[in-house]
């Protein structure tokens, strides 16, 4: 047991208080101000290489309690071994780079128990971007089931690394709803209101409606499209499932879609 070990170097500041026993932490806090991740060997070591490169300066405050716990030995390629540990985190990770995506703030209120991470509040910002959103992850943390709340927008230009895979785009998305599923098979039913939309071949003044995902169909409900002086109303469904696994694009007369446009 021990009161308190302080870490502190010019620019950092590391605080861990508690009980361990038989390197099993019963009652834990650390908390750590402009913790640097690049800068930490150890940090990097542990980080998955599917979030690299990585970096930011870490402000945390995380509690860790457990009655059963086992000594602990991070894999942070499982997290299995969590199980017998309840966490309470309060995070924030500023001028952050994630796959060499960057952005100014990342926060994150959330309880981990049972293996089942409970967001209560989370944040992404950067200079003309706030998403909001809360829910929860589980399945080894790679199920989700996730709300974005209202007053989140997000200004594509901002974030062109993340989105280049998909193509160029810019204008400021205002959008909120929810998302669920594992990453490669996500359903989601969004709100969507996009301004002054750029795309490689396209632009918009406005582009407004529903758009959602459920069982690989996506559906545009009640889509208005705004270019100069016109203004389209759009609705569609397209099964996408004949688009899976293929090495060849089907045909389009194979394809299960209906498109409404006036």
């Amino acid at each position: 047991e021990f009161r308190r070990v302080l870490f502190r170097s010019a620019r950092t500041t590391i605080a861990i208080k508690g009980h361990i026993n038989n390197n099993a932490p019963k009652n834990l806090t650390i908390k750590t101000n402009s913790f640097n991740t690049t800068e930490s060997k150890f940090f990097q070591k542990y980080l998955p290489a599917s979030l690299k490169p990585f970096a930011g300066k870490l402000n945390l405050n995380l509690n860790i309690f457990s009655s059963i716990a086992t000594p602990l030995k991070p894999n942070f390629k499982s997290t299995k071994w969590l199980k017998d540990y309840q966490l309470k985190i309060n995070m924030q990770l500023l001028n952050g780079l994630f796959q060499n995506q960057v952005y100014k703030e990342f926060s994150l209120n959330a309880d981990l128990k049972n293996n089942l991470l409970k967001i209560k509040k989370a944040d992404i910002k950067h200079h003309n971007s706030h998403i909001l959103f809360h829910g929860n992850l589980t399945n080894n943390f790679k199920k989700l089931n996730l709300t974005i709340s209202q007053g989140s927008f997000l200004d594509l230009s901002e974030f062109s690394t993340l989105l280049a895979p998909y193509g160029n785009f810019a204008g400021t998305a205002f959008f909120d709803g929810k998302i669920s599923g594992f990453p490669k098979n996500l359903d989601f039913d969004l709100n969507l209101n996009l301004q002054n939309f750029k795309s490689n071949y396209l632009f918009f003044n406005s582009i407004s409606g529903n758009i959602s995902q459920n069982n690989q169909k996506l559906n545009l409900s009640s889509f208005q499209l705004s270019q100069n002086n016109d203004i389209y109303e759009l609705n569609a469904s397209l099964n996408l499932a004949p688009l899976q696994n293929k090495t060849t694009a089907p045909k389009l007369n194979k394809l299960d879609y209906k498109i409404s446009l006036e």
